[in-house]
């Protein structure tokens, strides 16, 4: 490898401080971006407001879930990661854009955002595109990719949909068939598998329905686990572009390029690239 990549994730921060198996050891945790994995809800006792209630919250890893499916695809790349949006996946377009901007100023060559928003007009938001101007001001030749969304709808999201930035939906496992639930339309560049991916995840009790039921099931300090998501397929690509860059000594818009050329495309899904395999999950 002859190219030195940063890929920046800009997410819900990175928690990785349990780890003990060597993954995701070189990435900065810092206070800026932490993921504090237990946040809500916010209870007062005592006339003080205590943060938590024992368990991950909805979107607690999923930060540390995202960077672990880059280092699976890119393993000598550089990653650092931003934190954006809280652990119930909610932030503003204001955090995200100022997010991005910051990896474009840090030296990142791949931006990868696992979020997105739909508009009532079906445009950008202002604080996207300038964002996206300053990231080709700035970091001239950078990749930005983002996940298409988990709605099952037509409908744009942001910025996925932007034409500076690729697009990501979801595939099943056999990786041919788009995943039900994934968003879709002639705004998506490519799709990769997005169902049953495995990734570095993090300390805690989860609650989840299994059954009909609720199941709190606990994850040890080096876990791994199953998520699902056009979340998970993005990565994939974002990681993708930074393995050409390496391998093949070219820029990221090159790499994206020799990435999705000659790969066969599918209405609504774009490119179809299979790189991490899934799993298929079972039915309710």
């Amino acid at each position: 490898m002859t190219r030195d990549v940063t890929v920046a994730v800009i997410d819900t921060g990175i928690n990785r401080l349990d780890r003990t198996d060597g993954w995701l050891a070189g990435i900065p945790q810092d206070g800026t971006n932490d993921d504090p994995l237990d946040a809500f809800p916010v209870t007062v006792q005592n006339g003080n407001p205590v943060p938590g209630d024992g368990l991950l919250d909805p979107s607690a890893g999923h930060g540390t879930f995202v960077a672990g499916v880059v280092q699976q695809v890119a393993p000598g790349a550089t990653i650092r990661v931003y934190r954006a949006v809280d652990t119930q996946g909610m932030g503003t377009v204001y955090n995200v854009a100022n997010a991005m901007t910051q990896a474009a100023r840090d030296g990142a060559d791949v931006i990868n955002l696992s979020l997105g928003v739909s508009t009532v007009d079906n445009q950008a938001p202002v604080a996207f595109t300038t964002a996206v101007d300053t990231v080709q001001q700035v970091r001239p030749g950078a990749v930005i990719v983002a996940s298409a969304g988990n709605m099952g709808l037509e409908t744009p999201m942001y910025p996925a949909a932007m034409d500076e930035v690729t697009g990501v939906a979801a595939l099943n496992p056999d990786g041919l068939t788009r995943a039900i639930w994934s968003n879709y339309g002639d705004w998506v560049d490519c799709s990769a598998i997005g169902v049953g991916i495995t990734s570095t995840f993090v300390k805690g009790y989860e609650p989840h329905t299994e059954n009909n039921a609720v199941v709190t099931e606990y994850f040890g300090p080096d876990s791994w686990a199953l998520w699902s998501g056009t979340s998970f397929s993005a990565p994939q690509i974002a990681g993708g572009v930074a393995q050409l860059c390496q391998l093949n000594n070219v820029d990221p818009p090159t790499a994206l390029g020799q990435l999705l050329n000659g790969r066969p495309t599918l209405p609504g899904r774009g490119h179809v690239v299979t790189i991490l395999p899934g799993t298929p999950l079972p039915g309710p």
